[in-house]
């Protein structure tokens, strides 16, 4: 499955839940900036209740991309944006970061692999990763 970027940042074949815009970024940090890896984790439960989650205008937590057990990936903000799921100022905005339906414990589903892989693929390709060096 091939997938790549439009020019405003948003994944070309992903299906779009858009987070509340006051949920990203840092002042001092121009957006989009350079993303330089992924930062996969599991949303320790339900696609549902992490998107009730996301949506809190009161809790500090947003990611870029979700992965359903079933279906197309979920774009939430741009490639770029400095969403805060990466536990710290440095890793959210060098990283850009992806939450997987599931817990900890539980495999990965093929469908979740795939498009895993398909992302991965795409932000390389759009971010012309060579390997991650700190500035």
């Amino acid at each position: 499955m091939e997938m790549t970027f439009d020019s405003n940042g948003w994944l070309q074949g992903a299906d779009q839940y858009l987070m509340p815009t006051e949920k990203h970024g840092y002042s001092g940090y121009p957006e989009p900036g350079h993303k330089y890896g992924l930062v996969v984790h599991s949303m320790e439960g339900s696609l549902t209740a992490a998107l009730n989650e996301l949506d809190r205008p009161d809790r500090r937590a947003s990611w870029t991309f979700s992965n359903p057990k079933t279906g197309s990936l979920i774009q939430h903000a741009p490639l770029g944006w400095h969403t805060w799921a990466s536990g710290s100022l440095d890793a959210n905005v060098r990283f850009t970061s992806c939450e997987h339906e599931g817990t900890a414990s539980e495999p990965l589903t093929r469908n979740q692999q795939d498009n895993l892989v398909a992302l991965i693929k795409a932000i390389h390709d759009d971010q012309h990763w060579t390997g991650y060096r700190r500035p």
